[in-house]
């Protein structure tokens, strides 16, 4: 058996932890920029605002209804995501599969313990954290999602469901729509639909053949698999995954014009990104840059460029990546635009240790690698702003950042920055 915790509107509920008067009251958070709204509180979502909704579509219902609105605090939430995956180590094996969310292995755990097992860890995350989550245990990954959807849309489950028999797991197969099975999307939903297929029951009913056909292939037919009970997804519990690819893209607060700016925002994303390089020890031997202008804007002139710059030899060298990728600019900037968007992209990824040079290469490398280590180390301790690396960086980076994003709702980061640490007056 395995159990599937997922933390209830995670964003939102990090900032309940600190804010309790926040209870009861609807709340969003929103998106970069303050541009879309990510998280809503069950409040939230019963006055009707809807995931993803831009805030000026909202507005409306948030000023008439009191909506408290939050921006993202992302130095927040991944220390409390950090502290919940930590914590649920005390029940097993842990697979990380996003911020929120994580399986646990529970093969150590007797059957006759799996029901006050779920319980526990939903008490324990709540005392340590004071954050809600939802458990669910089954035989499968796959399984494991439907029992933890389950619980969370039913409250008399009291947020665990438990599908440890046959029984359970075809009861379960009848009430769980296609549309919320793990996997399937919502084009393959429509599919199904027009085959007479809504409940996952009607799903499994269908041959192997059949669901290779319409679902997929093989990666359907696993999935049918699974959802009867017959593990076909193993567990990694690798301590941190090894991204193929690092991106890092922002939109901007105002509009750029001109090669200067966009020069700036683009040095200062590729730091970002050569830092999380060297966080996995890794090094990339291409960098891939795209411009754009706002999409959404009708009467405006749209221009969207992208262009990818190999290296000679890998590297992780922020100054390095930081020239490759202003070349990549270079090639793909044309001047008249108002420019809303832009990002950096590193592929080609090999750990660092693989990294091979020539004869001809006369980088000294362990000098870069020492003062790419000091560079990390500095702004580890000293930078104030999660997204851009801005208390030791490079001149290209720029310092005044006028286009950098807007958090003007932000609240503080209580847990990483003693600045803004909680404060109790009695």
């Amino acid at each position: 058996m395995l159990a599937l915790i997922d933390c209830n509107n995670f964003f939102v509920s990090c900032e309940r932890v600190f804010q309790p008067g926040l209870k009861n009251t609807p709340v969003v958070v929103l998106s970069n920029n303050d541009g879309c709204i990510i998280s809503r509180s069950q409040e939230a979502k019963d006055l009707g605002i809807k995931m993803g909704e831009p805030l000026f579509k909202a507005r409306p219902i948030i000023e008439q209804a009191g909506v408290r609105v939050f921006s993202s605090n992302f130095m927040l939430y991944g220390d409390m995501s950090q502290r919940v995956m930590q914590t649920l180590k005390k029940f097993g094996a842990v697979e990380v599969y996003s911020i929120d969310e994580a399986f646990v292995d529970l093969s150590h755990v007797p059957a006759a313990n799996l029901e006050k097992c779920a319980a526990t860890i939903r008490e324990i995350i709540y005392q340590y954290l004071g954050l809600p989550v939802c458990v669910g245990i089954a035989p499968t990954k796959t399984l494991a999602k439907a029992a933890n959807h389950l619980a969370k849309k039913n409250p008399a489950y009291n947020g665990t469901m438990l599908l440890d028999t046959p029984a359970k797991q075809a009861a379960a197969r009848r009430h769980l729509a296609v549309e919320n099975i793990w996997g399937v999307g919502r084009r393959y939903a429509a599919k199904l639909h027009q085959h007479q297929v809504y409940t996952v029951a009607d799903l499994v009913d269908r041959s192997s053949g059949w669901v290779y056909k319409h679902l997929g292939g093989v990666v359907g037919v696993r999935l049918r698999q699974e959802l009867l009970g017959q593990p076909c997804q193993e567990l990694s519990f690798k301590e941190e995954h090894v991204r193929k690819n690092i991106a890092c893209t922002r939109s901007f607060s105002q509009y750029i014009t001109t090669l200067n700016d966009l020069q700036e925002a683009v040095a200062t994303y590729t730091s970002r990104a050569a830092e999380k390089l060297r966080r996995q020890r890794s090094a990339a031997k291409a960098i891939t840059v795209f411009i754009r202008t706002n999409k959404f804007s009708v009467q405006a002139p749209q221009y969207h460029r992208a262009t990818t710059v190999s290296l000679p030899l890998a590297s992780a060298d922020t100054g390095e990546l930081i020239r490759y990728a202003l070349q990549g600019l270079q090639q793909i900037y044309q001047p008249g635009y108002s420019y809303k968007k832009a990002g950096v992209i590193l592929s080609e990824i090999i750990p660092e240790h693989q990294v091979q040079t020539d004869l001809f290469h006369t980088t000294d490398r362990s000098k870069s690698q020492k003062l790419m280590q000091a560079l990390d180390k500095l702004n580890t301790k000293m930078s104030k702003n999660e997204w851009a690396i801005n208390a030791v960086g490079y001149a290209a980076a720029g310092i005044e950042k006028d286009w950098k994003m807007i958090v003007t709702r932000r609240s503080p980061r209580y847990t990483t920055h003693w600045q803004e640490i909680l404060e109790i007056n009695i």
